[in-house]
């Protein structure tokens, strides 16, 4: 005869007292179901009911003694019979090899919850933060360009434009600054002057700056030429690409085009 079944085990010495590899006596019972063959006269095939308990004694950190009590029990007989059960002993060894490389995972400590409320507000202070510095280049983006003309010693003022971040473009609000310049720059058509184009170093990386800055220089001398009718001969273009705070430690005021003698 064989007997097919499957059976479900609970450690219940870990269950209930934790996890001990040191433990000397650890008490498994099991419970299961499965079927009863058997080939000869008479030929039965029943359904049966599986119990039982295992012994598992610990010897040393290799080996532990097994001693297995196994009942079996059927809805009908082999024998003819109505009902008729199967009892058993087994005495087994088992032998534990050494790991090969395997190891166990670590455990992960628990982190205090004052710690944890402390990483909540840090995370928390630089979602601000970041929240801030998101509308402050928005704000920087849409602010209008300033123009800022400064008197030097001579006749002609220095001038001074003010771009937009990223931008070379001169709104219409700054043509009268230009006009002005352009005018005493006509009235002495002896003198030459030069248009220095510079970039905030603090965005974009150099070779956009150097770029940026040839642009803005551009702008305002083709705007002195072409709208205000000073002769190209007079104006010189320069530019500086990316430079750090160059008037009142504000990195706006990087982002200009000079006109000066």
């Amino acid at each position: 005869m064989a007997n097919f079944h499957g059976d479900v085990l609970f450690n219940l010495s870990n269950m209930f007292c934790g996890y001990n590899e040191d433990r000397l006596y650890s008490f498994i019972p099991y419970v299961g179901a499965g079927v009863a063959l058997s080939w000869s006269e008479p030929h039965q095939q029943n359904l049966g009911i599986n119990a039982g308990l295992i012994n598992r004694f610990r010897v040393s950190d290799a080996w532990d003694i097994n001693l297995e009590l196994r009942g079996l029990l059927m809805k009908d007989a082999f024998g003819g019979t109505s009902k008729e059960g199967m009892a058993g002993v087994t005495v087994g060894v088992t032998y534990k090899f050494k790991k090969r490389g395997f190891n166990a995972v670590p455990t992960v400590p628990m982190v205090p919850e004052s710690q944890l409320d402390d990483m909540r507000n840090r995370m928390n202070s630089l979602k601000s933060e970041n929240e801030s510095l998101k509308r402050d280049l928005v704000e920087a983006r849409n602010k209008k360009p300033e123009v800022i003309v400064k008197k030097e010693g001579g006749f002609v003022p220095r001038l001074v434009v003010v771009f937009n971040i990223g931008k070379s473009n001169i709104s219409k609000r700054e043509y009268m600054n230009i006009e002005a310049m352009a005018k005493g720059i006509k009235a002495n058509p002896e003198k030459t002057f030069t248009v220095t184009g510079y970039a905030d170093k603090g965005t974009g990386s150099a070779e956009y700056n150097m770029k940026l800055s040839k642009k803005r220089a551009e702008a305002v001398r083709d705007l002195m030429v072409n709208e205000f009718g000073v002769p190209a001969s007079q104006l010189k273009v320069d530019y500086k690409g990316g430079v750090g705070n160059m008037f009142y430690d504000d990195a706006k005021l990087s982002r200009v085009a000079i006109v000066e003698e």
